[in-house]
């Protein structure tokens, strides 16, 4: 057979047509039924054998705040900012379980949907946005039972809703930031799956979730801020409890979210297109 019996097929190249920033936002809201389709279908996947539903979601803050309050409240004694204990530990707890949550189940988000990914094209930032969205549909659940924790310890604090709605936004975007970067990186380097975690675990610990960042001695008290999730938590127990906000710490938080968001979507961006050779 020679050359001219063969029949060449060209590939075919499932990608967007303008690859440019403003195209690819512009492009996530024409698709934004298809993103809704993706977060009732992570909420049904979820709680689909759950017997007690919805209520799963604050069940684990709760009894982790049960255990919080036990040890480091009444054993330790540490100092919560004039907050009642619950809800201290309840406030950061709900935080946590949200940012970790959306990396957990975002970093997988792409490996999980690989059929979907070579079969047909669609803005793959929204298979980790989806978890994303999820996850705020479990914060406002936890924030109702936030509000009957308040209620339970005599909590007087009358909260600052705009303070709350720009630290839950900034965290939102900060999950988002976190969530792309490394699901496309996982999608690479499947080491992600077992770093990821170690990351989260130390992460935690250097978060003002269990204790208050007053703790922290004031020579390391600058390196301590550059997590932003600090002014993050501070911010949001400063709104919940009507005082004023730390505004330093919270303008550095958002600095470090919008810096890491821009390397999250340029990083995304550039491994986009071999996606469907590597998942």
């Amino acid at each position: 057979m020679d050359l001219t019996d063969r029949q060449f097929v060209r590939p075919t190249i499932i990608a967007a047509d303008d690859p440019s920033l403003w195209a690819s936002l512009v492009e996530l809201w024409t698709f934004r039924e298809l993103l809704l389709t993706l977060v009732a279908r992570e909420l049904r996947l979820r709680y689909a054998q759950t017997w007690v539903g919805v209520a799963w979601v604050a069940l684990k803050p709760l009894v982790t705040m049960a255990l919080l309050w036990a040890v480091f409240g009444l054993a330790a004694d540490l100092p919560t900012e004039g907050m009642p204990r619950p809800v201290f530990f309840f406030s950061g707890l709900m935080l946590w379980f949200f940012f970790s949550g959306a990396i957990t189940d975002g970093k997988d988000s792409l490996v999980a949907n690989a059929d979907l990914i070579r079969k047909v094209y669609f803005p793959r930032a929204l298979l980790p946005l989806a978890i994303v969205v999820a996850r705020l549909v479990d914060l406002a659940i936890m924030l109702v039972f936030l509000a009957g924790v308040m209620l339970m310890s005599d909590s007087t604090a009358w909260p600052s809703l705009p303070g709350l709605a720009v630290t839950v936004a900034v965290l939102t975007a900060l999950s988002t930031a976190v969530g792309l970067l490394t699901a496309a990186i996982n999608v690479r380097y499947r080491d992600a799956t077992h770093v990821v975690p170690v990351a989260l675990q130390l992460l935690m610990f250097a978060s003002p979730i269990v204790y208050s960042s007053t703790l922290v001695p004031a020579t390391w008290a600058w390196a301590y801020a550059l997590n932003p999730l600090v002014g993050l938590f501070d911010g949001f127990r400063a709104a919940l409890t009507g005082r004023a906000l730390d505004v330093p710490s919270l303008l550095l938080a958002v600095v470090v979210t919008l810096t890491l968001l821009v390397i999250a979507i340029t990083v995304f961006r550039r491994l986009d297109a071999s996606f469907a050779d590597y998942v």
